[in-house]
């Protein structure tokens, strides 16, 4: 395992994915699930304008908020 500065490399936690699934990457896997898209006004309601209460992290990507979907 590499590490620096607190950080593990990329190739390192791949291999840990690999033990961790029992032989099977994580890629590997199917699934019949689809990934969930909204609407930014979705977005914008569940989190109630963005809230900075609701902001849990921020990073290289961008932040990421706490919210509620109307539907639960």
């Amino acid at each position: 395992m590499e590490v620096d500065n607190g950080t593990r490399s990329a190739s390192s936690l791949d291999g840990e994915r690999k033990k961790e699934s029992k032989g099977k990457s994580v890629s590997s896997r199917k699934s019949n699930k689809a990934a969930a898209s909204f609407e930014f006004h979705e977005l914008a309601a569940a989190t109630r304008g963005f809230k900075e209460v609701n902001l849990i992290g921020e990073g290289v990507s961008g932040r990421v908020y706490k919210g509620r979907l109307s539907t639960g």
